[in-house]
């Protein structure tokens, strides 16, 4: 494929992240609000990567994240007073703490990730199978270009 115009690259990109940005914010708007708890993007994060990684030392969490220990606590109050986490001592140093989900939290997770699947079939019935097959593998291919293996 021939480099066409820097300019041109640039609004493409900026297209491209755009777009991306809008059907996040689109997927996140309507599903982080649950028993009158809203949490922040941080905190959905949070939760999501414990209900991957769990169970994960809070310090773990700090260096994902790229943030103070003191910032994963605060927002792991919230989390353990809305039940969705628990934090207990570590076995081999009392001092470590180990965040882990609670039924709740992954109850949570679980009915997100189902309400974005329901949002993103239901978008998806809305174009022609033509548009809908070819989105996968340019998303993939888009990942792979960005470090991501698929």
């Amino acid at each position: 494929m021939e480099k066409s115009d820097s300019s041109l690259d640039d609004l493409v990109a900026l297209q491209v992240l755009e777009r991306i940005q809008t059907i996040h914010r689109q997927l996140r708007s309507h599903v982080v609000r649950h028993d009158d708890h809203t949490l922040t993007r941080l905190q959905w994060m949070i939760l999501r990567h414990i209900g991957r990684t769990s169970p994960c030392s809070v310090g773990d969490l700090a260096t994902h994240f790229d943030v103070k220990p003191s910032t994963v606590s605060q927002m792991l109050d919230r989390l353990e007073r809305y039940g969705y986490v628990v934090r207990r001592p570590g076995v081999n140093d009392a001092r470590v703490r180990i965040v882990e989900l609670t039924a709740v939290g992954r109850s949570l997770i679980d009915n997100v990730k189902s309400a974005s699947l329901e949002r993103i079939k239901s978008a998806l019935a809305t174009m022609d199978a033509t548009q809908a097959q070819a989105l996968l593998p340019l998303l993939d291919a888009l990942a792979r270009a960005l470090g991501n293996p698929v």
